[in-house]
C-alpha cells in the first residue's frame, strides 16, 4: 500500500510568516517561530515543511534543468520565448546570470536549509521525547546535507548558512571554499546516520532514513574521491538488509509501487489533492511540445507537452537492444523524420494538468551497488565484488555479466561504469553529477556537438544573489 505524508496548512502559513532564510527578505507576522515551538506536533510540522520545499514546482524544474537537461540525456524543444529560453541557455551552455533556473535552485535550495537550521537551532530547548527529537532533528541535517551537497557540485562554492538569519544579516553572507562546504555535508550526515530511524511505518514512510544518510554519505565520499570511506560507507548499506533490487525495472517506477524495496529516499507527490497542489510536473513538462499527452501516456491529459525534456536519438541507440531498460525508460511516437523519443520512467498523470502520482527517485539501491563497483575499482583493479556488484544491476536489466576478460583494464571498467550509471539512472538527474565526477563532461559532451567550456562545469551564481549580498561570481560568467 501506498503511504504518503503531506503538509498541512498550518505548515504553509507558519513559513509564510516566521522567520525565513536570508534569500527571503520577508518581515515575519505576529505568528513567530519562538510562538509556534512548544510541542512535538510543532517540530514533527516544521519538519515536513522542509519536505515541502522539494515537492515544489520552481525547485523540482530546476533541478531537473541543471542536472539532467545540460546532459547529453535529453534536449528542449519547447516553443521559442522567454519561458523556452531559459531551458535552451542551460541546454547550450550559454546560461545567463539571470536565468529563472539558477535562481530557483539557489533560492528554494536556501528557503530548505533556512527551514532545517530553525529546527535544528531550536530542538534542544523544548521537552519531548528524544527519540522524536533523534529523528526530527535527524531529517532536517540530512534534508540540510543534501541541498548542500547539490549546492556545491552546481556553484562550487557557496554561502554556508547554519543558523536563522535575520534581515540584516542575510546581506553580510560570502561564498566559503568548496572543501568547508563539504566538511559541514559529511559532518550533518555523520549527525543524521546516528539520529535517524532505519524505518517508518504508516504516513510517516517516504521520510529520510538511516539507510538514506549513509547512501548519501557514501555519494559525498566518493565524489571528493575518497574510496576508502566511500566503500566502507556503502556497505553498512548492504549490510543493513533493508535493500534489494526489484526483479522488474518496470516496477521501480510504477507509481503505485512506489517507497518500495529498492527505494532509499524519494521525494513524495501526491496527485488530486486540488488548491494544495501535491502532484508532481514531470510527465507534462519533459513530453515533446510537439506531441498530445494522451497519445504517449494511457491517462494523459488532451495536451501537448511542455518540451522541456525530449530524449535524444543518441541515448536511445546507445542501449544495448537486449537491454530491459531501454523500452521500459523511453518511448517513441512517430516515424520518420517526425519520430520523436520520451521518457517513460514518470509516465502516470491524471486528468489534472502538471498533477501526477509520481515520486521523485533520489537514492536507490542499484545506485548503492554501482557507487560500490567504483570505490572498489578506484581502489584496486580486479575486485571480486566490484564486478559482482556491476553485474547485479547489469543481470536485473538482461545483460550478460562482465568479466575481467571482456573488461581488462582499470580504465575500461570506469568506462563501463560510467555507461552504466547512464542506462540505470536516465532522467533521475544523476548524469550532469556522474559526467563531472568521472571527469568526463567536456570530452562526452563536445563529442556529441555540445558547445561546452572548461568553465562550464560551474554554473554561475544567480545575478539576484550577486546582488543583494554582493556574492562573487564564478570565473568566465
Amino acid at each position: 500500500m501506498r503511504n504518503k505524508f503531506f503538509l498541512s496548512i498550518i505548515v504553509i502559513v507558519f513559513f509564510a510568516s516566521c522567520k525565513k532564510s536570508f534569500l527571503d527578505k520577508v518581515p515575519p507576522s505576529s505568528l513567530t517561530s519562538e510562538i509556534f515551538f512548544k510541542t512535538a506536533s510543532d517540530f514533527n510540522l516544521a519538519t515536513i515543511g522542509i519536505y515541502d520545499v522539494l515537492q515544489g514546482r520552481s525547485y523540482s524544474e530546476s533541478s531537473w534543468a541543471l542536472m539532467e537537461m545540460s546532459t547529453d540525456n535529453t534536449y528542449t524543444n519547447a516553443p521559442a520565448g522567454a519561458f523556452g529560453e531559459i531551458w535552451y541557455q542551460v541546454e547550450e551552455f550559454r546560461v545567463l546570470q539571470d536565468n529563472a533556473h539558477l535562481n530557483n535552485q539557489w533560492q528554494f535550495s536556501y528557503r530548505a536549509i533556512g527551514r532545517a537550521n530553525t529546527v535544528i537551532n531550536r530542538i534542544a530547548n523544548v521537552q519531548f521525547a528524544q527519540t522524536l527529537k533523534d529523528q526530527y532533528e535527524g531529517e532536517a541535517l540530512f534534508l540540510r546535507a543534501s541541498m548542500y551537497f547539490n549546492l556545491v557540485r552546481l556553484f562550487g562554492d557557496v554561502p554556508i548558512v547554519l543558523e536563522e538569519q535575520s534581515v540584516l544579516n542575510s546581506f553580510r553572507i560570502s561564498r566559503q571554499p568548496v572543501a568547508d562546504v563539504y566538511r559541514q555535508i559529511i559532518s550533518d550526515l555523520t549527525a543524521a546516520d546516528i539520529k535517524l530511524p532505519l524505518a517508518y511505518t504508516g504516513n510517516d514512510i517516504g521520510r529520510a532514513t538511516r539507510g538514506a544518510a549513509k547512501a548519501m554519505l557514501g555519494k559525498v565520499y566518493l565524489t571528493q574521491k575518497n574510496y576508502t570511506e566511500a566503500a566502507a560507507k556503502l556497505r553498512e548499506v548492504i549490510a543493513l538488509g533493508r535493500y534489494n533490487l526489484l526483479p522488474n525495472i518496470v516496477d521501480v517506477f510504477r507509481a503505485s509501487n512506489a517507497n518500495h524495496a529498492e527505494s532509499i529516499f524519494e521525494i513524495q507527490f501526491k496527485a488530486g489533492q486540488g488548491a494544495d497542489r501535491e502532484g508532481s510536473n514531470f510527465v507534462e513538462g519533459m513530453a515533446p511540445a510537439t506531441q498530445r499527452i494522451n497519445a504517449m501516456y494511457v491517462l494523459g491529459t488532451p495536451t501537448t507537452g511542455q518540451g522541456n525534456g525530449v530524449v535524444t536519438r543518441e541515448l536511445f541507440d546507445a542501449f544495448s537492444p537486449t537491454d530491459t531498460r531501454r523500452n521500459a525508460t523511453i518511448g517513441r511516437i512517430g516515424s520518420g523524420p517526425s519520430e520523436v523519443f520520451f521518457q517513460r520512467k514518470y509516465a502516470t498523470p491524471t486528468a489534472i494538468f502538471l498533477d501526477a502520482e509520481d515520486n521523485f527517485t533520489v537514492l536507490r539501491y542499484s545506485d548503492v551497488l554501482l557507487m560500490l563497483a567504483e570505490a572498489l575499482n578506484e581502489q584496486t583493479f580486479g575486485s571480486v565484488d566490484a564486478f559482482r556488484a556491476i553485474n547485479d544491476v547489469r543481470r536485473r536489466a538482461g545483460l550478460t555479466d562482465l568479466n575481467s576478460g571482456t573488461t581488462p583494464t582499470q580504465q575500461v571498467f570506469r568506462n563501463a561504469l560510467l555507461n552504466e550509471r547512464r542506462f540505470e539512472f536516465a532522467f533521475e538527474n544523476q548524469r550532469w553529477f556522474d559526467l563531472l565526477r568521472f571527469d568526463q563532461a567536456i570530452p562526452i559532451l563536445t563529442s556529441k556537438g555540445l558547445s561546452i567550456r572548461a568553465f562550464n562545469v560551474l554554473f554561475p551564481v544567480p545575478l539576484r544573489e550577486r546582488l543583494l549580498a554582493g556574492l562573487s561570481q564564478n570565473s568566465g560568467y
